[in-house]
Parts: C-alpha cells; structure tokens; sequence
C-alpha cells in the first residue's frame, strides 16, 4: 500500500467514527505525517512511495487512536499557538485558535511596559507564554490548581523564554492571588461550559480535564467570581480580559455593568462573542 492509498482508504473511516476534524482528507495526512515524521507540505513528495512494515506500523497506532478520539495534540504532545509550539499531554487543556484573540486583545489594549499581570488557569502557559515573548518587561503570575499543568507550563516556560518573568503557583486563584496584588491586569480562558453541556461536547474534548471546562450551572459562576475578585486584586482602572462561550454575552455583561467601564465583547474567526474587555471602575476597588 502507498502512502497516498492509506490516505484516501483512511478518510472514510474518521468520518464514520465522528472524528472532530474539518477536512478528513487534511487530516488523514496529519496523521500520517506524525506517524512518518514528515511535514504534511512535504507528503506529495512521498505520495506514491510504498508505506514500510514499521512505518505502517506506527501511523496505523496513531490512527486507532485518534479514531478512538484521542486528540492528535495529547499524540503528539504538541499544539500550535502563537507562532510557538507549546508542550500538551494528557490532564492538559489543548490550547486553541480562537484563544490567541484573547493575546491579541492584550498585546493591543495593555501598555508595552513594565506590567503585572495575573492569570486564573495556566494550562499549558500558552497565554502568558505568548504576551510575554512579545513583551518581556511583563510579570506574569499564573495560578493553576492542576500539578500536571503546571508542570505542562512551568517547561513550555524555561523552554521558550528561560522562564524570564513567568511564575506558575499551583494552588485556587481565589486564594493565593491576594499574596502577589496588585495586578494591573487579570487575565484568564475560565472554565465557561455549562455542567449539563459536558456530555455532549466532542469525544475529543470530552478527554480535556473536566476541570478546565466546567463552569458550573451556567457556565458563567466561575466568571462571576472573578469579576468579584479583581475589585480586590486590581488597581484602580486596572483591566480585565477573559474569554467566553458563544452564547454567555449578554449575562457577563449584566455581570460587569456597576464595577466595570469601557467594556468590550470582541469576536472571533467565525464571528461569534469570544473575549471580553474591561477597566475597574473608579471607586470599585476594594480597599485592604
């Protein structure tokens, strides 16, 4: 069998398993393209060339898997995000397109220098990485309850930028922030889905940990709390920029309509609500 016939007789297949993928053709050679170690641009170059006994071997072990619905990023142990490859393994949220508006939105909104910025959920440390290899006077502290993530970011961190300016605590935001404020900004990708959602997303991203996703019975509990904690955590007219689910706009602007100004819903590639961008309100600040 070629390389080019395993292809073709695979697209059938990961559309009949309900694979989350776009194109089952593109796929497909992302997934021969990790077994091979070949980057996907460069297969033409090798589509009529017989596929080996071990070669075979490993792309029909990744393949199983993915139509199990293992992601192809905790297979390969990596995500693209930001023009960097982050480290990702299982117990670790995958890093996603859509959250590179919310790098986006902070490297155009926040000032280029010397700020403080604290993050509910590192994750992989895709998000603080990423700003802060493009603005390195930042401080970022990360709060992660997950040791696995942690470890997941505390490595993306001395790998991409020596760990120049990047904590990760591991440990409930809600607690261990108060040691480390003020912040001039709090960043966060919360937990947004709603408990009874959970079973219905994708086979693939019901493997993520329930931890990053669940975001209680609404979905917005765990923002609303944030919202509450940045009036002790943020200076005055300090920002707040987070991120959403496609239907929540409406509620966390009612959320943020006494404490915050300037507020801002900002929308993704597909057009939907995705980022949200606040300033304290004067006076909102609780003193200490």
């Amino acid at each position: 069998m070629t390389i080019g016939e395993f292809i073709r007789k695979g697209e059938s297949k990961i559309q009949e398993a309900g694979v989350e993928c776009a194109n089952p053709h593109q796929h497909m050679k992302q997934i021969v393209g990790a077994g091979l170690g070949v980057k996907v641009s460069e297969l033409p170059l090798h589509w009529d060339e017989p596929l080996e006994a071990e070669a075979e071997r490993k792309v029909e072990s990744i393949f199983k898997r993915r139509l199990r619905g293992e992601p192809l990023q905790y297979i390969e142990r990596t995500a693209g995000f930001w023009n960097h490859e982050f480290e990702v393994f299982p117990g670790v949220l995958i890093p996603r397109k859509e959250t590179e508006h919310l790098v986006e939105a902070l490297l155009s909104l926040a000032p280029k220098e010397n700020l403080k910025i604290g993050e509910l959920g590192a994750g992989s440390g895709n998000i603080g990485i990423s700003a802060l290899l493009e603005r390195p006077s930042w401080r970022w502290h990360a709060f992660e309850l997950s040791p696995v993530a942690v470890d997941c970011a505390k490595g993306n961190a001395n790998r991409l930028l020596g760990g120049h300016n990047y904590s990760v605590h591991q440990g409930d935001f809600f607690s261990l922030a108060s040691w480390f404020e003020p912040f001039d900004w709090i960043v966060s990708n919360p937990p947004y889905v709603a408990s009874r959602d959970i079973p219905d997303l994708s086979m693939e991203v019901r493997q993520e940990p329930k931890l990053a996703l669940d975001g209680g019975v609404t979905g917005t509990e765990l923002i609303a709390r944030l919202l509450r904690s940045a009036k002790t955590l943020l200076v005055e007219g300090g920002g707040i920029l987070f991120e959403i689910g496609a239907t929540q706009k409406e509620a966390v602007l009612e959320l943020m309509k006494d404490d915050f100004v300037h507020v801002e819903v900002m929308e993704d590639y597909s057009g939907l609500p995705r980022v949200v961008f606040g300033r304290l309100r004067k006076g909102s600040a609780w003193t200490h």
